[in-house]
C-alpha cells in the first residue's frame, strides 16, 4: 500500500511542478552534501528538511554510485524522506528514473507496471 502511495505521489509531483533552491551562504558546499547525503540514506526527515530548506541542492548525485538522493530513499522505502525530496526536485527527469527502477526491479505497483514508459 505504501509503494502504491508513494508511486502516486511521485507522478502528481512530476506533473505539478517544482520549486528552486538557492545556495546556502557561508557554507561549505562539501560539508552540506555530505551531510544531506547521511541525513537521506539514514531517514533522519529533519535534518534533512532543514538543509533543503537552507538550500541545499537536492539533485545532486552520491559519488560512489550516481544514484540521485531520491533513489537512495526510496531503495531505502523512507518514505517521509521520499515525500521530503519531491517537494524540492528541480530535476523533473529524477522522478522518470525512479519510476524505471523500480520496474526494473519489479517493485513498482501493477497499475504503473503495466503501463508507464519513460
Amino acid at each position: 500500500m505504501k509503494r502504491n502511495i508513494l508511486i502516486f505521489i511521485l507522478i502528481l509531483l512530476y506533473f505539478t511542478g517544482c520549486k528552486t533552491t538557492e545556495p546556502i551562504p557561508g557554507e561549505d558546499e562539501q560539508d552540506i552534501k555530505a551531510d544531506l547525503l547521511e541525513a537521506v540514506r539514514d531517514n533522519i526527515v529533519e535534518v534533512a528538511r532543514r538543509l533543503l530548506e537552507s538550500g541545499a541542492d537536492v539533485n545532486m548525485l552520491d559519488e560512489d554510485n550516481d544514484w540521485t538522493l531520491l533513489m537512495m530513499a526510496t531503495n531505502r522505502n523512507h518514505v517521509e524522506i521520499v515525500e521530503l525530496l519531491i517537494a524540492f526536485i528541480i530535476d523533473p527527469e529524477q522522478i522518470d528514473r525512479i519510476i524505471q527502477y523500480l520496474i526494473n526491479k519489479g517493485r513498482a505497483p501493477p497499475i504503473i507496471s503495466g503501463s508507464y514508459t519513460c
